[in-house]
């Protein structure tokens, strides 16, 4: 279970190493699907939604009264920088490029000074626009509608430079002789490399772009190996949709609002779950104070599953709530979670909607007893895509001005992981699992499907069960034990002679025999059969043995 490699739409087995073993997925959900990473962070699918992202003498760049000049040296040390100058005097000096775009984006450049010390990001509006001190790394002038711009050496005088946009039909960038000026002289120049405009609330790692957007990061099919239990499994999710349309940007007029508090965006005081100074700080300065989404679209008498990140400041009274909008009344108030100074903490609470509720309204902190300050990332309420609700948490799903959708992934028709492996009827043998299912779909580790002259075991409906089979009738249909969805657990299966003996989390559960002459046959794990067996969650490992192991190996092996 732990891959070999991965790329889009294939996990590669560690054994056998021919490619019988490789497992095919489909997700087909690009910026929508998130995971934890080694490092221990949230890593997302990002894009660069500019046209030749470092060509600005192609005719996607647009603006007037200027010329670049390539083959500069760069950040980078290659010569790949460009010297952007003024052709004539005034104040109209630009380079821009077309863009649609109405949500919460990120445009940067990477920028040095020539003769010019300043350099200016703007939209098509001078409300969003930032002046950037390329001499002093410092910023300048910030008009009123600019959000979070930042500015970050790089070494030997380059700068990456980047500011939020909520909205914008094109992105700019002027040279001008001086701080809150568009005045520019004749013949300034600064350098510029490596412009780019992603969704999100910072500037993430350079992609490069010719004629077409280019994405990075968690992809439309690449597998999730995800490191949030500490050690990498593979993550299989249903489809999941985030019902709040901006998931880390509260400065929305009619979404998100705030009480006796305020808030600051891409706080530097912390680095957030995804390793980027993009949390939001909250901070109370008397008692009283809440902050809440409103208006989230809801059926009655559903589960909903409620998610944010959290991590403590100076505020010691952390309470959530949700909020029927439709009867006007609370369905959960007050409900005190815990919050870390250490380490962030996802925050998860499960609720059902009451009759008639159409529409909701959460609190991740209401009117706080107490005042101080708080630090949030990555709000959620997840549906199942259609409506149904959802009644357990899934990963993230970021997003920035609209619902999002991560669809399901599942193996393909009649995929699975590892090659056949047959077992005699009098074979011994040892079938080992860890992991935890998130949903209550069939999931067959062993036997193919039905109508087979083999032994399968399923864990079915949460409950594991062991059957025998031959063409004609079903010898053994034994349901062994119960497991919890969204917890892990070990459950190892050992054949030795017509003894089967069942171990679960390092103790030893009970002992049947295998009252059946057919073989038994390892060949279907995460079997994908018209979208009805399916293996829905988080699978560490799956180790098959061609002997009995001893009782104190199963109990050691299975032992969380």
């Amino acid at each position: 279970m732990i891959p070999n490699s991965y790329s889009d739409g294939l996990l590669a087995s560690v054994k056998p190493n021919d490619g019988a073993g490789d497992f095919t997925f489909s997700r087909g959900s690009n910026l929508s699907a998130t995971r934890v990473n080694a490092d221990g962070n949230i890593e997302k699918g990002y894009e660069n939604l500019l046209l030749q992202s470092n060509s600005f003498s192609d005719a996607a760049w647009g603006g007037s009264s200027f010329n670049v000049i390539p083959n500069q040296e760069g950040y980078d040390g290659l010569t790949d920088a460009w010297l952007l100058e003024t052709t004539t005097t005034g104040t109209s000096v630009r380079i821009q490029q077309s863009v649609s775009m109405s949500s919460i984006h990120t445009y940067s450049v990477y920028a040095k000074k020539g003769t010019s010390n300043w350099l200016v990001l703007r939209n098509n509006s001078n409300a969003t626009a930032v002046w950037f001190d390329l001499e002093n790394g410092v910023i300048g002038q910030e008009n009123s509608a600019s959000i979070n711009p930042s500015i970050e050496s790089i070494g030997d005088g380059w700068y990456r430079l980047s500011v939020l946009f909520d909205s914008s039909t094109s992105v700019r960038f002027y040279m001008t002789d001086g701080d809150d000026s568009y005045d520019a002289t004749l013949g300034a120049n600064v350098y510029i490399q490596d412009a780019m405009l992603n969704q999100g609330m910072v500037a993430y790692p350079y992609v490069e772009t010719t004629t077409a957007p280019v994405a990075a990061g968690i992809l439309e099919d690449t597998p999730r190996i995800d490191f949030s239990g500490g050690n990498q499994s593979l993550l299989l999710e249903p489809e999941r949709r985030n019902l709040i349309t901006y998931s880390e940007f509260t400065d929305v007029t009619g979404i998100w609002f705030t009480s006796s508090s305020t808030i600051e965006h891409n706080t530097e005081d912390t680095l957030s779950p995804e390793g980027y100074y993009n949390a939001l700080k909250y901070n109370s300065p008397t008692s009283g104070g809440s902050l809440y989404y409103s208006g989230i679209p809801v059926s009655q008498n559903t589960k909903y599953t409620f998610t944010f990140y959290v991590k403590k400041g100076t505020n010691e009274n952390t309470r959530l709530a949700v909020y029927d909008e439709t009867n006007l009344s609370f369905i959960d108030v007050d409900i005190p979670y815990t919050a870390s100074t250490e380490e962030w903490t996802r925050i998860t609470h499960t609720f059902t909607t009451p009759v008639n509720c159409t529409s909701l309204r959460v609190y991740p902190q209401r009117f706080n007893a107490a005042f101080g300050t708080i630090y949030f990332y990555g709000f959620q309420v997840e549906d199942d895509g259609a409506g149904n609700g959802s009644s357990y948490p899934t990963s993230y799903i970021p997003t920035y001005g609209v619902s999002q959708t991560r669809l399901g992934e599942l193996g393909r028709e009649g995929d699975y992981i590892d090659t056949t492996i047959t077992f005699g009827p009098t074979d011994d043998f040892s079938i080992f699992y860890d992991g935890e299912i998130f949903r209550t779909d069939r999931m067959i580790i062993g036997g193919g499907v039905s109508g087979l002259n083999a032994g399968r075991l399923w864990i079915r409906d949460t409950q594991i069960r062991l059957d025998g089979i031959t063409p004609s009738v079903s010898l053994m249909a034994d349901t062994i034990v119960a497991v919890d969805l969204n917890t892990r657990f070990k459950l190892l299966v050992k054949r030795n002679g017509a003894t089967i003996d069942f171990f679960l989390d390092g103790s030893k559960l009970t002992t049947r025999q295998f009252d059946t002459d057919a073989p038994f046959v390892i060949n279907s794990l995460f079997w994908s059969f018209s979208n009805f067996y399916v293996a829905v969650g988080r699978h560490n490992q799956l180790l098959v043995f061609d002997s009995a192991l001893s009782d104190d190996e199963c109990i050691t092996l299975t032992t969380i």
